[in-house]
């Protein structure tokens, strides 16, 4: 699973450490994000820092999935898990990559979606 985090949302002072994403329990994408199981390998595709042209890949194992509010109160499911590598890339090669093109259109935008199924080999 992809996840888009193109707003660079830090997760740690809400959630705590352990988290890497987060989705609102209302939003379409829920159903597809539940369907991870522990053990099961995600990637939170973000920018590097301030830059548009740089994107941050950081690979996680899923330790777990919790149901907690956010820092406005809406309830979220909270993904849990231990990193174990961040890629570093143009956003031009990572749409092009096999392993992360999914989470962006065909113009390299990051889509809409907030989590797509892919399955990264690392």
């Amino acid at each position: 699973m992809i996840f888009n985090n193109c707003r660079n949302r830090d997760y740690t002072p809400i959630y705590g450490p352990d988290a890497f994403y987060d989705i609102d329990l209302r939003h379409r994408n829920i159903k597809l994000a539940d369907e991870l199981s522990p053990g099961d390998t995600c990637v939170v595709a973000s920018y590097l820092g301030n830059s548009k042209t740089h994107v941050k890949l950081s690979w996680y194992v899923l330790a777990l999935k919790t149901t907690n509010p956010d820092e406005k109160g809406a309830a979220t499911r909270v993904f849990r898990g231990t990193l174990i590598k961040t890629e570093t890339m143009l956003k031009v090669d990572a749409v092009a990559d096999n392993r992360y093109r999914n989470i962006f259109t065909v113009k390299g935008a990051f889509k809409f979606e907030q989590a797509v199924r892919s399955v990264p080999n690392r």
